[in-house]
């Protein structure tokens, strides 16, 4: 195999494309990602080990960091988290405006 592949620079706007075009290429679709990665996550399980009584007890407990860390990915890849750069929240469109009530000059009649 004499495919070369060029790697754009890190911060070059192509190299987001790219990377899912591998990705796909070599079955990384998002669609894989979710089912075969992602979801399970969603359910794992881990095994802890506790003394009870001079005897080792094993329980099965729900990994709730390996799901934490899954769905803070799941939040991450559809875009539900507040953007961090201003630059970028910017682009989304909402504005707030402050306006302070508190200085205004009353009217007497």
């Amino acid at each position: 195999m004499n495919a070369s592949l060029e790697i754009p620079p890190p911060h070059s706007a192509n190299l987001g494309a790219l990377l899912a075009d591998l990705m796909d290429e070599i079955g990384l679709t998002d669609r894989a990602l979710i089912e075969n990665y992602l979801v399970p996550l969603l359910e794992a399980k881990e095994t802890k080990f506790v003394h009870d009584r001079g005897r080792l007890k094993e329980k099965t407990v729900q990994a709730l960091g390996i799901r934490h860390a899954a769905l803070d990915t799941a939040f991450k890849l559809r875009g539900s988290y507040a953007p961090r750069n201003p630059k970028e929240a910017e682009q989304f469109g909402i504005k707030v405006v402050v306006v302070d009530r508190g200085h205004r000059a009353t009217q007497s009649m």
